[in-house]
């Protein structure tokens, strides 16, 4: 009886040290993070979009098992698979990028990014006639999205 008794505790403490696997898939588009924080002299550049065809699945696996501790690394490993996907193909950012993470089958993280691969180019300070832009778009520092806004009330044109 005893006998029993220990191995039942010790089948009971086996089974309590089994690793839950877990599986994990995001997709998210569009995405480019200019990283300015402060503006002392107005800078444009001209984005050239290098292909006119979307580049193959840039795909890269990271060495770290799909846990729930791990999904905190996720934004990481986008972001480093955009980086290298960028470097890969000779470009500045990837526009128009869509990234999958996916699960491999043995468990690990799989990031896959495609998009336009583009080039910053024809940079120069801003003119009175780029002011416009100053008034239109509004960079907040750590975001990655442009906000749009005009304090006047009628459509503003345009032109280039």
């Amino acid at each position: 009886m005893k006998r029993n008794l220990i191995l039942l505790v010790g089948a009971f403490l086996m089974t309590a040290c089994a690793v839950q696997k877990t599986t994990y898939r995001e997709s998210s588009a569009r995405v480019i993070e200019p990283g300015l924080s402060v503006i002392v002299t107005p800078l444009i550049a001209d984005l050239q979009v290098i292909s006119q065809e979307k580049i193959t699945p840039y795909v890269e696996v990271f060495p770290y098992e799909v846990t729930l501790f791990n999904l905190k690394y996720v934004d990481n490993f986008k972001r480093t698979a955009l980086l290298n996907a960028a470097k890969k193909y000779n470009a500045d950012v990837i526009v128009g990028a869509i990234i999958d993470v996916e699960t491999t089958p043995q468990g690990k993280f799989q990031v896959s990014v495609s998009g336009y691969p583009a080039r910053w180019i024809n940079f120069r300070n801003a003119t009175a006639a780029d002011t416009w832009m100053v008034d239109i778009f509004q960079m907040t520092p750590g975001n990655n999205a442009a906000i749009l806004h005009s304090s006047e009330k009628k459509p503003i044109k345009i032109d280039k």
